[in-house]
């Protein structure tokens, strides 16, 4: 994984799990120029395209098809392309990792506003900021081993 890449598109990430957490929409207009940004430095530096190609669909596809199936009430397809911009610069599997960690932050949060009733079954919680701790750890996490 290139190093830098991933540390400039952070404020993205945050910005795009800020937008979320304030209308619980992930704007195309912040998504779509960052990943054709970001995807075309990584096609120009990366001697191998497979990592984060595979990142780039692996992270689309895990929110795509509970999208597809369940409909977009309950995953929305910002979530989805957010995810797959995340998976430019982490690549595979950095993508997965930052995935789990984020699905596992999201339920340590809701328990909880379950349980206390501060949430219900059928509330909303936006999922981009808890992809963006997700991310984040994971680059932490890979500037610490190296």
């Amino acid at each position: 994984m290139n190093l830098w890449l991933p540390w400039a598109l952070l404020p993205v990430v945050w910005y795009a799990a800020y937008v979320d957490f304030r209308t619980h929409k992930i704007p195309n207009r912040l998504v779509y120029p960052a990943l054709i940004l970001f995807g075309g430095v990584q096609m120009a530096i990366q001697p191998h395209r497979g990592a984060f190609l595979v990142g780039m669909v692996a992270g689309f596809l895990f929110f795509f098809l509970p999208s597809l199936i369940l409909g977009a009430k309950f995953v929305g397809m910002g979530d989805a392309k957010l995810a797959a911009l995340m998976g430019v610069t982490l690549g595979w599997p950095g993508i997965l990792l930052a995935i789990l960690i984020s699905q596992f932050t999201a339920l340590v949060i809701a328990a909880p506003l379950l349980l206390l009733k501060r949430l219900t079954w059928k509330s909303s919680l936006p999922l981009g900021p808890f992809l963006a701790v997700g991310y984040t750890l994971v680059l932490v996490g890979v500037h610490l081993w190296i």
